[in-house]
């Protein structure tokens, strides 16, 4: 899935659910519809069984039935590689389907590195999440902690860090909502691309005017066409197709994993 999704982006394309990630898969290895259908079938009766003995299994399955967009799947793959990085430095197997544990120091930095944009009042909720799905094993005698010593495990990591994604999107959204408003002077509910662009590049600390059109071009060319029709929902809809706070964070790195 890594690699399709590297390949995408590298492409300035927006990424395909699991779902369909997996029906195309099969796709390409049965060639047959009943087929598909049949293992489609089989993994998701696979997810509802280990789902229940697995926080893993339940954040893959929630992503199956559609309870989170491209942003929170972005997280959940760039969160996912980073640990393996970490394994690797440890010299233990990359992927494993049993649960592994870190310390909070590295859970901290990466999930400093997947949510970069995160405000100082979501970086504490997200400590606190943290903090909240740690080892007890950390606390003394007395019940005071040795922060050295916490850990937890990084199925945990990766079920707090697309819960606070989530939180981060939403925010985002009422963002662009309320810039929205403010550019919408005479409250015709439409920009042009030109107010669009001013808006974007506002409030993305990326991105710069050629970078969007080369965006826009490539997932959604009708926006440039003078008579376009920009109204909130266009934005709200741009953004959930090119994840602007979660695109240029590891574009890069997935690229470089394929």
């Amino acid at each position: 899935k890594m690699v399709c999704d590297a390949a995408d982006i590298s492409m300035d394309l927006p990424m395909s659910s699991y779902a369909a990630f997996c029906a195309d898969w099969m796709r390409n290895r049965f060639g047959v519809e009943a087929l598909v259908r049949k293992g489609c079938l089989e993994l998701d009766a696979s997810l509802q069984v280990h789902r229940q003995h697995s926080l893993f299994v339940e954040v893959l399955a929630s992503f199956f039935e559609g309870k989170h967009g491209s942003a929170e799947q972005r997280a959940f793959l760039h969160c996912y590689s980073l640990v393996g990085d970490v394994m690797d430095r440890r010299r233990q197997p990359r992927d494993s389907a049993m649960p592994r544990e870190l310390t909070l120091d590295v859970a901290l930095d990466i999930s400093g590195r997947v949510l970069p944009y995160a405000s100082a009042l979501e970086r504490t909720r997200l400590k606190d999440s943290l903090l909240a799905v740690c080892s007890d094993t950390a606390l003394g005698d007395r019940g005071e902690q040795n922060m050295e010593d916490v850990t937890l495990a990084d199925h945990h990591l990766l079920a707090v860090i697309v819960k606070e994604r989530e939180t981060l999107q939403k925010r985002f959204h009422r963002d662009i909502i309320d810039a929205f408003m403010r550019h919408d002077s005479d409250r015709r509910g439409v920009l042009t691309y030109e107010e669009m662009c001013r808006i974007l590049t506002n409030l993305v600390p990326w991105i710069n005017a050629h970078q969007l059109q080369g965006l826009v071009s490539n997932i959604c060319p009708e926006l440039l066409v003078p008579a376009a029709v920009i109204d909130v929902n266009n934005l709200i809809s741009l953004d959930e197709r090119i994840d602007f706070l979660g695109f240029k964070v590891n574009s890069f790195k997935m690229a470089n994993e394929s």
